[in-house]
């Protein structure tokens, strides 16, 4: 049979929602098993910002900082300024929150040793280790969460960490001012497609050349 929505692509996988045929390219991993983009959830990538316990905890954190600001008028919706700054005045919001991430390597693809998990047909793993930093000048601790990043190849698709286990990967820990973990975190892209971009919460993450 063939994808629904590339007919040229002959394909064995079914959406087991709406059980229509999709290829490679129009799979989505959720929680729930595979799916078409049509009946994937609407939160698969966008879990960075609240809908891990961290995430919310930090957009909770931030929306109280908001509020006591229009309180008071520090804010730039309480002055009358544009879209723009305030949008610059959340990303610094969320930055008290969120530790500063960096990229050591890449390995692309990656072949996991020692397991059976491989990814299917047309997709391939790429692995990226990283630190996550909380700088000294910080007053509040942070999480490091693989669950903050999200990967962007160049057709525009959004992924987020494949829960791999492994023994190097990045773990799941509070720090504080001064502390960094580091580790190994996953992801499952389309095998044709380049990478464009890496971000962590609201900051993008450089990629070494």
């Amino acid at each position: 049979m063939n994808c629904e929505k590339h007919p040229k692509e002959e394909t064995s996988l079914t959406c087991g929602r709406c059980e229509v045929p999709i290829c490679v390219r129009c799979v989505v991993h959720s929680d729930v098993g595979i799916r078409c983009r049509d009946c994937a959830p609407a939160n698969r990538v966008r879990i960075r910002k609240g809908a891990s316990l961290v995430g919310g905890a930090v957009v909770l954190l931030v929306l109280l900082v908001i509020g006591t600001s229009l309180v008071s008028g520090d804010n730039p919706l309480s002055s009358g300024s544009g879209p723009d700054e305030y949008d610059e005045f959340l990303d610094e919001q969320l930055a008290q929150y969120e530790g500063v991430a960096a990229v050591d390597r890449v390995v692309d693809p990656w072949a996991p040793e020692g397991t059976e998990y491989q990814p299917p047909s047309g997709r391939r793993f790429v692995a990226f280790e990283v630190t996550i930093e909380n700088p000294n000048d910080r007053s509040d601790t942070v999480w490091a969460d693989a669950d903050g990043f999200k990967l962007t190849d160049a057709e525009k698709f959004a992924y987020a960490p494949t829960p791999l286990r492994m023994q190097t990967q990045l773990p799941s820990v509070e720090l504080e001012p001064g502390e960094k973990a580091s580790g190994w975190v996953v992801f499952e892209v389309d095998d044709d497609n380049a990478l464009k971009s890496l971000s962590y919460w609201s900051a993008e993450v450089a990629l070494p050349r």
